[in-house]
C-alpha cells in the first residue's frame, strides 16, 4: 500500500458538512468527502494562489457572480467576502443540489447566495434557443449588475465573455476567468483588453498543486471600475 493510499484509507469516509479550519474558507461548513479528493479544500490549499486577488477584487459589498458554482465554495466565498450577494451559476444538476445543501448548513449566507441552473454562453452557440442558456448581459438585466465575476466554465470562457459585452463595457466589474486551454487564454486576453481592461495571469502553484486534467490551465486577473478601490494585481 503506498503512502497516498494509506492516508487516505485513515480519513473519515462518507459525504459529511464539516467546518473548514484554515485559510480564506475558515469557519464556512461544506458537505466534503475526505476520501474523494476533497482534503485539500478542507485544509485550505485548494486554489490558494487566487485568495490575494479574491480579497482585493471583491471587497466588502461588492455584487458578485460566480459562474460556474460548482460545489458552491467560491459562492461562499465570495458572499463571506463581501458581505453581499452572490449570483451562482451551474448548468449540473448534481452540483446545484451540492450549493443547495452548503448554502443551508451555512444559514448566515443562505439568504445572499441565489443559484441559476444554467449555461453561461454567448448567447449564439446554436441557430435554436437552448434551454438553460443564459448570457451575463441577461443575468446582469434579470438580477443585478456585478461588481465582481468570477468564472470557471471548463472552457466556455470565451463564449461567457462574448455575451458579457454590454456589462463589460458599462459597469467595468473586475474579473478572474480561469483559462482551459492557451487558444482560450488568448482570446479571453484579446476580448478583455478590447473592453479597455489590462489583464494579467496567475499561475498554478509549485507545490501542493490542485489536480488539474487539462495541459493547460490558469487564471486572467482584470481590474475594473476603480470606485470599488481595488488595488492593482500583478
Amino acid at each position: 500500500m503506498t503512502l497516498k493510499n494509506a492516508v487516505k484509507k485513515a480519513l473519515p469516509a462518507g459525504d459529511t458538512a464539516r467546518t473548514l479550519p484554515f485559510g480564506i474558507g475558515r469557519g464556512l461548513s461544506l458537505t466534503i468527502n475526505l476520501r474523494a479528493g476533497q482534503i485539500s479544500t478542507y485544509l485550505g490549499f485548494y486554489e490558494m494562489e487566487l485568495n490575494r486577488h479574491l480579497r482585493r477584487l471583491c471587497p466588502r459589498g461588492a455584487r458578485s457572480f460566480d459562474l460556474g458554482g460548482h460545489i458552491g465554495y467560491d459562492a461562499l466565498i465570495l458572499a463571506k467576502l463581501s458581505g453581499s450577494e452572490v449570483l451562482s451559476v451551474e448548468s449540473a444538476p448534481e452540483y446545484g443540489a451540492i450549493i443547495r445543501e452548503n448554502l443551508r448548513v451555512n444559514p448566515r449566507f443562505e439568504n445572499r447566495v441565489r443559484i441559476v441552473d444554467g449555461y453561461v454562453g454567448s448567447g449564439s452557440e446554436m441557430p435554436e434557443p437552448v434551454g438553460g442558456l443564459v448570457t451575463v448581459d441577461q443575468l446582469a438585466s434579470d438580477y443585478f449588475v456585478p461588481d465582481f465575476i468570477k468564472m470557471d466554465i471548463e472552457g466556455g470562457e470565451v463564449a461567457a465573455l462574448q455575451g458579457a459585452s454590454r456589462t463589460l463595457d458599462e459597469r467595468r466589474p473586475n474579473l478572474l476567468v480561469e483559462v482551459h486551454s492557451l487558444a482560450l487564454e488568448h482570446e479571453c486576453l484579446e476580448i478583455l483588453l478590447s473592453h479597455g481592461y489590462e489583464p494579467s495571469l496567475v499561475d498554478q502553484r509549485r507545490h501542493l498543486r490542485d489536480h488539474r486534467p487539462t495541459a493547460h490551465n490558469r487564471w486572467i486577473v482584470a481590474a475594473g471600475k476603480p470606485g470599488l478601490s481595488v488595488e492593482s494585481v500583478s
